[in-house]
C-alpha cells in the first residue's frame, strides 16, 4: 500500500512535488480519512470482502505504479475493440 501512500502524497496534497497544496485533493484526503476508518473496519471483519477489495485495488496500485503498462494496454483494448466493430 506504499504506492497509494505515495500517489496520495503527491498528486492528492502536493501538486508536482512544488509544495503548492492541490484543495481538492486535500479535501478528498481529510473526507476519505473521516468516512473510511468504519469502512474498513467492516471490511476487516469479513474475509469475502477482504478478498475482493484486494482484487478490486489490485489494477489501481498497478495503474500507478506503472502508468506506461496500463495505457498501453488501454491502448490496445482500444484498438482491438475498434477493429472488431469494423464488418
Amino acid at each position: 500500500m506504499q504506492v497509494l501512500r505515495e500517489f496520495r502524497d503527491k498528486w492528492l496534497i502536493n501538486s508536482f512535488k512544488l509544495e503548492i497544496p492541490n484543495y481538492l485533493g486535500k479535501s478528498f484526503v481529510a473526507i476519505y480519512y473521516k468516512v473510511s476508518p468504519p469502512i474498513a473496519d467492516y471490511i476487516r471483519e469479513h474475509e469475502t470482502l477482504r478478498t475482493v477489495t484486494r482484487w478490486a485495488l489490485t489494477p489501481v496500485v498497478y495503474g500507478i505504479k506503472y502508468p506506461l503498462s496500463l495505457g498501453l494496454i488501454l491502448l490496445i483494448g482500444i484498438f482491438i475493440s475498434l477493429r472488431r466493430k469494423k464488418p
